[in-house]
């Protein structure tokens, strides 16, 4: 008698299981999906500023981006693998791509005349995967909500495929804005000499701002062509 309840005991916290995965597996699709449709509108803006900044000082510090039409520019200040803070500046148009280094006061420019790289990176359109991989994310993650200066985001937790950038990282943590479907700050988890650390990245945007003055790369004189 015993041994009937305990089974029947377990095969109702299956059950209750199996609920509560189908329940916040299907929630989680139907807010992907609408972030998805969210952020549908701002994939053909070709006029786009953003910014990316981090407390992982070991890597890139800072990241600014202008983006209008066919031409872009990227400043990044970043640490080498030597350890010396680096600034790079890259300028991208129809012609060439230019990347210009400053480092203890050395400046230096590579010009591509024949691969220019492809225009800047917009970090806000990596929602999309296939229904396939995105039905495992949803499986296996989960998203809260909350609120954060005024705003209400979609948090993201274990949605692994969407996000992560950086190969030791092992989870993130992703804030989206709930009305605009687009990412605002990822906390990410990353393995670094055998332990855990998490950095936090903070994104800012501007759309359709970008003037030709902000494309204007610096003086080429001031640098050594390699």
């Amino acid at each position: 008698m015993k041994t009937k309840i305990i089974f029947r005991i377990i095969r109702i916290i299956i059950y209750l299981l199996l609920i509560f995965v189908a329940v916040n597996t299907t929630r989680n699709y139907l807010v992907i999906t609408s972030i998805e449709e969210k952020i549908k509108p701002y994939k053909d803006i070709t006029n786009v500023h953003y910014i990316i900044s981090t407390d992982r000082t070991e890597n890139v510090e800072y990241s600014e981006v202008y983006i209008k039409d066919n031409e872009s520019k990227t400043i990044m200040i970043y640490k080498d693998n030597s350890g010396k803070t680096r600034k790079m500046i890259q300028t991208i148009n129809n012609q060439e791509r230019r990347n210009y280094s400053e480092v203890d006061g050395k400046k230096s420019v590579k010009v591509y005349k024949e691969d220019n790289g492809g225009i800047g990176i917009r970090p806000y359109f990596d929602n999309y995967l296939p229904w396939n991989e995105k039905l495992i994310n949803c499986l296996t993650g989960v998203i809260t909500e909350e609120k954060m200066d005024g705003k209400e985001y979609y948090v993201l937790n274990g949605f692994t495929t969407y996000y992560l950038y950086d190969q030791n990282a092992v989870g993130s943590k992703i804030y989206v804005n709930k009305e605009t479907g687009i990412r605002e700050k990822m906390i990410e988890k990353i393995k670094v000499d055998g332990q855990i650390k998490e950095y936090t990245m903070i994104y800012k945007y501007d759309f359709n701002k970008v003037t030709d003055k902000d494309l204007v790369p610096p003086e080429l004189s001031e640098y050594e062509i390699q």
